[in-house]
């Protein structure tokens, strides 16, 4: 019997039906693709159509097949797949075809022990690549043979992944797992309301049920604040619940008892009703989803735990610091006060210097650690007033001057200032002159001999002034300069490395900037900054 080319015709009768197929077989040159219900592996029980097989796999023709394994016919399955490697599970097959480069063959449902005796036979190319598409698509769906075999025969849950877009059903799936969970229940609350729709829908007393269950966990990652905090402290009244702060999200998570988890969108975050609240939910129960879900919820966990636990710590140390400044400025004060009374009209000694000296030094220190706490728990308040820029430059290059007078520094370096006129500006003057002090400090701790050079320029187009300080010193490490003005950064093993870490953060409360860099003759740094020029006249 002859198969012209673009055609499509229907076969009756046993006999011809296994001839187009034999034909069919003869003609395929690198893919045969077949799909089956559950009865279809029966087909290939029938020496014929073994024979067809075993003819394709021993030329080397890719053969790919779908089918439903059943109880009734993981046996037959098992012998199949032998014969194709390529075999794969889809749930609620009916009928059947198959279909190679150039045709396609369509069979009715196929009955036990009835053999097929009718086909719809097509070599039209249009017909053929749409059914080549149409078995691709149902491919990507389907599940390796093994895998459904081996739940089968072991009594398993079928594994499935269902994408949910109607809201009523994704609630119902959130509510069905909930009520499920036996030993543990891990959630990832999105946002702080979201707890409270759990709880409109009985789901929080479900927690609280499970979590009264002996050796059960409850692990909870939310936002918090007042739409849910009550119900955390009730649910925590329990030892088994745990909570964690976690941060706004736009999605979240359910896993219970290691077996399912749903994964919900979150559409609208303010909305009253749950309905409105979520988008498409994805529900599984599939082990690898599950426990990468499970492996992404406990680093999260474990990021969060980690951060509680720095977060107490930074706590506790700004306490600790803030108690100690405070206590070590009074007597420092008093120091500062002697110190300078010795001094007054008289010519003091080299051991008075040092007194004054070192005792303006600790004054610093114990300023930078009250700045510190300021800084970290947001409480740098700058009290600001118009004054000169360019008077207050002076007052601290007079003051460094006579703190070091008779000191061996000074004899080496020099510190240049040349004022040219007046420069106003609305700022906080005790904290610039606080970041002055700390930049010609740290310049004078790494220049040996030289020079020290402040300059100060208004920048009209900008409406800004520029603040720099150059030294001839040592440089900056290249190692160090991208994180230069972090906490406590040190450039050398002296000194708390907090200075330039609060300078960066006094100039910016102001609206300004800082930045460093090395000179470009190879020596020494220019630390800048700049700063809002007063608008006032």
């Amino acid at each position: 019997m002859l198969i012209n080319s673009e055609k499509t015709e229907v076969f009756h009768g046993e006999e011809n039906v296994l001839k187009i197929w034999t034909k069919c077989v003869n003609n395929t040159e690198q893919e045969m693709n077949i799909y089956l219900d559950s009865q279809g592996p029966l087909l290939y029980e029938i020496p014929d159509y073994n024979k067809a097989l075993m003819f394709l796999k021993n030329k080397g023709t890719r053969i790919k097949c779908i089918t439903e394994i059943t109880k009734e016919n993981v046996g037959l399955c098992k012998r199949l797949l032998k014969i194709i490697p390529e075999l794969r599970h889809l749930d609620g097959i009916k009928g059947g075809f198959s279909v190679s480069e150039k045709e396609y063959v369509s069979s009715v449902t196929i009955k036990e022990s009835v053999p097929v005796t009718q086909v719809i036979y097509s070599s039209v190319e249009q017909l053929v690549e749409e059914q080549r598409y149409i078995f691709d698509t149902l491919w990507n769906k389907s599940i390796p043979a093994e895998r459904k075999i081996k739940e089968v025969e072991g009594g398993l849950e079928p594994e499935f992944l269902d994408v949910i877009y109607d809201q009523k059903n994704g609630i119902d799936v959130i509510i069905d797992l909930v009520r499920r969970a036996n030993k543990e229940a891990l959630l990832l609350m999105p946002t702080s309301r979201m707890l409270a729709h759990l709880h409109r829908l009985g789901l929080v007393e479900e927690l609280i049920k499970l979590a009264g269950k002996k050796d059960s966990e409850i692990r909870i990652i939310s936002p918090i604040d007042d739409e849910n905090s009550n119900l955390l402290e009730h649910m925590l009244l329990s030892s088994s619940v745990r909570f964690l702060k976690g941060d706004n999200a736009h999605a979240g998570m359910i896993l219970v008892d290691d077996s399912k988890f749903a994964v919900f969108e979150i559409k609208d975050s303010k909305a009253s009703r749950l309905s409105d609240t979520i988008g498409f939910t994805i529900y599984s129960n599939n082990k690898a989803s599950l426990y990468s879900f499970k492996s992404f919820f406990e680093s999260l966990w474990n990021l969060n735990e980690l951060n509680e636990r720095l977060k107490r710590r930074d706590e506790e140390q700004c306490e600790f610091i803030n108690i100690a400044s405070h206590e070590l400025k009074t007597p420092i004060q008093t120091i500062l006060a002697y110190s300078e009374l010795l001094q007054d009209g008289n010519e003091s000694t080299e051991y008075e210097e040092a007194i004054l000296r070192n005792s303006k030094r600790l004054h610093r220190l114990a300023n930078n650690l009250l700045n510190l706490t300021r800084i970290q728990n947001k409480l740098l308040k700058l009290e600001k007033e118009r004054f000169d820029l360019n008077d207050s430059i002076l007052t601290v290059i007079k003051d460094f001057r006579y703190q070091f007078r008779n000191h061996e520094l000074l004899k080496n370096v020099k510190i240049l200032f040349n004022k040219m006129g007046s420069l106003y500006i609305d700022a906080d003057k005790e904290r610039l002159i606080q970041v002055l002090s700390n930049l010609i400090d740290n310049a004078l701790r790494f220049t040996s001999e030289g020079s020290i050079t402040i300059t100060a320029e208004e920048k009209k187009s900008d409406n800004l002034v520029q603040v720099n300080v150059k030294d001839s010193g040592a440089g900056i490490e290249p190692e160090i300069m991208s994180k230069l003005f972090s906490k406590f950064v040190r450039r050398q093993k002296s000194g708390t490395g907090l200075g330039l870490y609060i300078s960066k953060n006094i100039i910016e409360a102001h609206g300004g900037k800082i930045w460093a860099r090395n000179n470009s003759n190879g020596k020494g740094a220019t630390f800048s900054f700049t700063l809002p020029i007063s608008l006032m006249q």
